[in-house]
């Protein structure tokens, strides 16, 4: 978690940086350079805020249940009987040879308890979570594409922006414009002015 931490800052960095330079050279000469500061300054707490949430989430397994401290949520408790099965899919990343394993612990009606992310979970952290509660841990095998996982009888248990890759990627597109318009709109007035 730690890694994803800093990764998460440095591409924040990669990102913001070079935004916020074009526009202070855009409005050096308008005097709206403090503007662009207060905006870089605002943004960068935004994102200390959110990064403070990660660095505090976490998953705690004991003899009572789950604790789970999840990005943007309070701790969530689930009672150790309600969980009947855990179920491990291996998922090939995209366009890469890796396998990454999704970690499901389910009820007896196969609805996610709790899901870890082989993509910010370390193998042995998923491998001590599934053996520990005394309950049927299943592997499938071979491992699945996220397509076919998506088509799957499991695709029940993925988050609702993972069953709909399309939906969620048009979302994202529309939320963008729509923030980024209104931001170009102010920033062509104050260098026209």
């Amino acid at each position: 978690m730690r890694d994803l931490w800093l990764e998460g800052w440095l591409s924040f960095a990669a990102m913001s940086l070079p935004a916020f330079a074009a526009l202070y050279i855009v409005t050096a000469s308008t005097g709206w350079w403090p503007a662009v500061l207060i905006a870089q300054i605002a943004a960068t707490g935004v994102f200390a805020a959110v990064a403070g949430r990660l660095r505090g989430a976490g998953v705690v397994l004991d003899a009572d249940g789950i604790y789970e401290r999840a990005y943007l949520r309070s701790t969530v408790f689930t009672p150790r009987q309600l969980v009947a099965e855990v179920l491990v899919i291996p998922v090939h990343r995209t366009l890469l040879d890796e396998v990454t394993h999704q970690l499901f612990m389910v009820d007896a009606a196969g609805r996610t308890l709790l899901r870890m992310r082989g993509q910010l979970w370390h193998r042995r952290d998923l491998y001590a979570a599934a053996h520990h509660f005394d309950v049927p841990v299943r592997v499938l095998e071979p491992a699945l594409t996220w397509a076919q996982l998506r088509r799957s009888p499991y695709r029940r248990n993925l988050e609702r922006f993972e069953r709909h890759p399309l939906i969620t990627a048009t979302s994202l597109a529309v939320l963008t414009v729509a923030v980024i318009t209104p931001v170009l709109a102010v920033v062509t007035d104050w260098v026209s002015s």
